[in-house]
């Protein structure tokens, strides 16, 4: 049996969402399956910090969120992290590192990119080369996603699927599959009944209305 450990990063319900949808189609497939939060096996400090930050700015402001979105996508040479930066990063994973090397995946499969940067430097070193594979939840290709130590990334588009490849990251790597969603959106159900069961009577217009895990 293989074994498949599917990571995403509890940062906005999106990415914890499509990881369980892929969690479930490998163990009805028969994998064995383990889906982990990346944050959980962080200090508490750090997790609230991650979570939180980005809902937090995005309410209070936006257009400071903008500037760093648009300044931390801008193409630059790669360079070393600082000391302090690589220290923390190596404590602050840690337990998320021994974790993942405990499970001993036949793959790895992550909705988000953190668990990309944090093996990086160790993969780019030759260890950890367990296959990993990149589900990308967003309709971009944010500069962030673009991990050349991945090796497979699975995207919504054809458009994102060229934003990656003009990033530098090989076409041959790249498969449009869509975003994973849970198999219950995949069965229909009777109108009719539906809508009694939802009190909605007569054929007046029914419009649905989503704003996220978060209720932005």
């Amino acid at each position: 049996m293989k074994s498949l450990l599917v990571l995403s990063v509890s940062a906005g319900a999106g990415h914890t969402r499509a990881a369980q949808a892929l969690a479930a189609a490998a163990r009805d497939r028969g994998a064995r399956v383990e889906h982990a939060d990346i944050l959980e096996f962080t200090t508490p400090l750090y997790r609230r910090a991650y979570a939180d930050g980005y809902l937090q700015m995005v309410q209070r402001a936006p257009e400071l969120w903008g500037y760093l979105y648009r300044a931390s996508d801008r193409r630059k040479r790669p360079r070393p992290a600082p000391g302090f930066v690589r220290l923390f990063d190596r404590l602050e994973f840690g337990a998320f590192r021994r974790f993942v090397r405990s499970f001993r995946p036949d793959a790895v499969l992550t909705t988000h990119f953190l668990a990309c940067q944090v093996f990086a430097p160790y993969r780019k070193r030759g260890r950890d080369r367990f296959p990993l594979g990149v589900s990308l939840t967003d309709f971009d290709a944010h500069a962030f996603w673009v991990q050349p130590t991945a090796d497979r990334f699975f995207v919504a588009t054809g458009e994102v699927a060229a934003v990656l490849a003009g990033r530098g990251i090989a076409p041959a790597k790249i498969a449009v599959t869509g975003i994973p969603i849970a198999a219950a959106f995949a069965r229909r159900h009777e109108r009719t009944g539906a809508r009694r069961r939802l009190g909605l009577t007569g054929d007046r217009p029914v419009v649905l209305i989503l704003s996220g895990g978060a209720g932005v």
